[in-house]
Formats: C-alpha cells, sequence, structure tokens
C-alpha cells in the first residue's frame, strides 16, 4: 500500500474519537523507555536478586500489551474500512468529474494509518521484548531455584555429617570410658588376685604349721602313753616283788 510507504520522520497528531494522541510522543517514548529500562522496572539490573512481584509484573505488561496491540489492530481496521470507503468516495468523485478537498482528508488518513502501522510495529517489537524478558526472568528464576535446592542437599548433607561427627565423638567418649573400667577393673581384679595369694600362701603355711604342731603333739602324746606305759610296767613289777 503506498500510504504504509511514506515518509515516517513526520507523525502528525491523531485525532480518534474525541482524544488527541501522539503517536511519535506516546509510543516512541513508550517503546524506548520500556526496551531501555524493561530490565531497570523489573528488578533485573546490576543481578539484583529475583523476587515474585518482578514475575507478575512482567506477566501483567504482556497482558496489558497484548490487550493494547488488540486495540491497535482494531483501530487500524477501522482507518482501513475508512479509506476504503474515501477511495471509492473519491473514484465516484473522479468519475463525475468533481473536485473537492477531499484529497487534503485522505493525505490526512494517510498519515494516521502509516502512524498506527508504526505505532503497532513498536507494540510489537515492545510486546516481544517484554516476553522476551520474561523469558529471561523464568529461566533465572529456574537457576536460582536449582541453586537453592542445591544449597538445601549441601545443607541437609553437612548435617547429616554434622550428626555423625557428633555421634561419632560420643562413641569415642562412650569407648574411652569403657577401655577406663575396663583397665580399673583388671587393675582392681590384679590386686585382688595378688592378695589371694597371698593370703593362700599364708593359709598353707598356717596349715603346715598346725601339722607341725599335730604331730609334735602326737609324739609327746605317745612319748606320755610310753612313759606311763612303763611306770605301770615297773609299778606292776614292784607290788609282786
Amino acid at each position: 500500500m503506498s500510504m504504509e510507504e511514506g515518509n515516517v520522520d513526520e507523525v502528525p497528531e491523531i485525532h480518534v474519537e474525541g482524544y488527541t494522541v501522539n503517536p511519535e510522543k506516546q509510543f516512541s517514548g513508550t517503546h524506548h523507555g520500556r526496551n531501555g529500562n524493561l530490565a531497570k522496572e523489573n528488578g533485573l539490573h546490576d543481578d539484583s536478586p529475583l523476587t515474585e512481584t518482578a514475575h507478575e509484573q512482567l506477566v501483567q505488561m504482556v497482558i496489558e500489551l497484548k490487550f493494547q496491540n488488540e486495540f491497535l489492530k482494531s483501530q487500524f481496521e477501522a482507518l482501513k474500512n475508512l479509506q476504503s470507503a474515501d477511495d471509492e468516495s473519491q473514484q465516484r468523485t473522479k468519475a463525475s468529474g468533481k473536485k473537492t478537498g477531499e484529497s487534503a482528508d485522505m493525505e490526512e488518513l494517510h498519515k494516521r494509518i502509516e502512524s498506527l502501522s508504526r505505532e503497532l510495529h513498536e507494540e510489537k517489537q515492545t510486546r516481544v521484548a517484554a516476553e522476551e524478558a520474561l523469558k529471561h526472568l523464568r529461566e533465572a528464576h529456574s537457576e536460582a531455584d536449582a541453586k537453592a535446592q542445591e544449597l538445601s542437599a549441601k545443607l541437609a548433607e553437612g548435617r547429616m555429617l554434622s550428626v555423625y561427627l557428633k555421634f561419632n565423638t560420643e562413641f569415642q567418649r562412650a569407648q574411652q570410658k569403657l577401655d577406663q573400667e575396663i583397665k580399673e577393673r583388671e587393675e582392681k581384679y590384679s590386686e585382688l588376685d595378688s592378695k589371694f595369694q597371698r593370703l593362700h600362701k599364708r593359709a598353707k603355711q598356717r596349715i603346715q604349721e598346725v601339722q607341725k604342731e599335730k604331730d609334735d603333739l602326737e609324739a609327746r602324746f605317745r612319748e606320755i602313753n610310753e612313759t606311763a606305759e612303763r611306770a605301770s610296767s615297773q609299778q606292776s613289777t614292784l607290788q609282786k616283788s
């Protein structure tokens, strides 16, 4: 369409349904502002931590851009229909040989269509940039979530290691205490065994002494008996004589 191939450097103001819009100021500023500061507005500059709020803002922005895109499409279609009607009217006017001032209106209409085309193109670029930023945000969020899971696993591993070290320390202490008790009991048993050996030796000596005393007493008893028998025999002999 020749109307869409015109000069895009000069964009007039558009008067649509009771309001005035300057596409160059509104959408160009919006485009450059959003493309230049999109990451900054959503908390993505300087490697800042990702937040759920930034994610929700980008999603809301994409939804709004889609609504704006649909609105601009409807306006563009309406203007194209209006242009078609004006083209038919112009053709009828030329056929009847009448010259009117509709050429100026058609030129203005062409400019409006060109402006809306530029706005639609900028809107698409902004939407693509927002979707790309949202994609990067999701990737960064997934990466952060993976790192968080990795840190959680390391933390759990560290806790398990801490529990193991604590258990090992307590086990070593219990083992040392048990070894100490065994050592003390062995020392006590050794001392009791020494005492028993000494008592056994003393008892054996005492038994030997008692046995010797018994033997001595038996010897003396036999000696006394023999002496008594001899005395009795002598007495009997004396009595007979």
